[in-house]
């Protein structure tokens, strides 16, 4: 993965955390 594609990663799984 990239850089980019790892941050899109990492804010995904923290919005799960929230629920969204």
């Amino acid at each position: 993965m990239t850089q980019s594609e790892y941050w899109q990663y990492y804010v995904h799984t923290w919005n799960l955390g929230w629920g969204n």
